[in-house]
């Protein structure tokens, strides 16, 4: 890449956007389950100290629901760009061996 040019591998785009979504995934199912767990809690701790808690987890839940959604929207981007580069490396065969043909 020092010369300036990008070298792009559409399998390499696609692998990557299955991790983001297997972590997408991960995280979500993570999310919930602490969800799930911190509402278990709320119902038997009471007080000044719960009542902060609550502020905090509700922060963090927001912050982490945020992250996790951008994951999924990266996952995404970057599937359409593997399809997009790979359609568009198909047409440069095309061209390139319509081209030769007729030079043949």
């Amino acid at each position: 890449m020092a010369d300036g040019t990008l070298k792009v591998s559409p399998e390499l785009l696609q692998r990557g956007a299955r991790a983001l979504q297997e972590q997408h995934r991960t995280m979500s199912e993570a999310l919930d389950d602490i969800g799930k767990r911190y509402e278990q809690l709320r119902g038997v701790w009471t007080g000044p100290t719960a009542t902060g808690t609550t502020q905090q987890w509700e922060s963090l839940r927001k912050t982490l629901t945020n992250h996790i959604s951008q994951l999924e929207g990266h996952a995404r981007i970057l599937a359409e760009t593997a399809e997009k580069h790979a359609a568009q490396e198909d047409t440069t065969k095309k061209n390139i061996t319509a081209t030769a043909e007729q030079l043949a």
